[in-house]
């Protein structure tokens, strides 16, 4: 996965895309509420993602890495997304996705693949120990203080197809 992190005594693990992505790269934390190895544990992962027109997202990832053993043992889960280079203060921006993920094979990985392909131009196709991973969201909760004013957030409920109906608008000004 690229630009993976160490975390908890894990090992920095190979990084398949190389300089594809500006420094303010979007990237995603996914936070789990139960890891699937261990016992009840936040974990956190940073990765490089794709994401395709229904709202799902795409990633890369080596299955024996602790998020993917999660993700095996717990579909759910939750992400954020946002420009790493925003400032405090600023008019920030960004969402936040909840719903699961799984390991894809067949038909499924290879469009995973296209889509990844697509959006990092160094990706290399030989990586036969990384796996490609889906994130389907339920909900979406998206901030963008330049359009809606300071934080207030926006949630919807994603259906069939990334069909979106809005849910309710909070307001902490």
């Amino acid at each position: 996965m690229s630009d993976a992190r160490a975390t908890k005594g894990e090992a920095p693990r190979h990084t398949p895309s190389r300089g594809d992505d500006p420094p303010a790269a979007r990237r995603i934390e996914a936070l789990r509420d139960r890891d699937g190895v261990r016992g009840a544990q936040a974990h956190v992962n940073t990765a490089y993602f794709a994401w395709g027109p229904a709202f799902e997202i795409v990633w890369l990832s080596a299955p024996e890495a602790r998020h993917s053993r999660n993700i095996r043992a717990n579909p759910s889960a939750a992400l954020a997304v946002y420009r790493s280079t925003q400032n405090w203060g600023d008019s920030d921006h960004g969402i936040q996705l909840f719903g699961t993920a799984r390991e894809l094979r067949g038909r499924d990985a290879r469009v995973a693949e296209r889509l990844y392909a697509a959006r990092f131009k160094a990706y290399e196709a030989d990586l036969d120990a990384y796996r490609f991973y889906r994130f389907r969201p339920r909900r979406i909760k998206l901030f963008d203080e330049h359009a809606l004013g300071g934080a207030t957030f926006v949630t919807v409920a994603v259906g069939a197809g990334g069909r979106l109906r809005w849910v309710r608008t909070e307001s902490y000004v």
